[in-house]
């Protein structure tokens, strides 16, 4: 399916749009996982079961760096005299590589669930969840190929 000059520019000034708002999303995202890491570390050091909050403050200090990472960088826009194809191709590529990273860093979410099992001495939750990430790694995985083959198509 060929699409027209003017349906590939609408596209590329929605998903520009879109990443304003996740732009926004992040940095609220942001707020609230630093304000769940602190109160997760202080509940770990004065509260009761240390290592299930120690892990809930784990899982919050990583969301907050993957929303401190997209606050960051910022949102993707369309240079001036950009033709759009290039600019969905460089968006393509961007949401490729963010889904990636996500692949790569669920390796860094073991930790909370050992942490999780340990305190619980109940195998089954560990399990359910275990399975659950490898499940999202391959669903990522699959998702990257759809990516890399529209960037493909656009290319042509």
């Amino acid at each position: 399916m060929r699409l027209t000059t003017e349906e590939l520019c609408r596209k590329a000034l929605g998903y520009e749009a879109e990443n304003v708002w996740a732009h926004r999303l992040a940095i609220v995202g942001l707020v609230g996982a630093a304000g769940a890491f602190l109160f997760f570390a202080y509940s770990a050091l004065t509260g009761e079961q240390p290592w299930i909050r120690a892990s809930q403050a784990y899982l919050c200090g990583l969301l907050s760096l993957a929303c401190a990472q997209i606050v960051r960088r910022g949102p993707r826009r369309a240079a001036t005299g950009e033709p759009c194809v290039s600019f969905l191709v460089r968006e393509f590529e961007g949401k490729r590589d963010v889904i990636l990273g996500g692949r790569r860093a669920l390796f860094l979410l073991a930790p909370p669930l050992l942490a999780g099992w340990w305190a619980s001495h109940q195998p089954l939750p560990f399990l359910i969840s275990g399975a659950g990430l490898v499940l999202l790694r391959f669903v990522l995985g699959k998702q990257a190929e759809n990516i890399t083959a529209r960037i493909e198509a656009l290319r042509r």
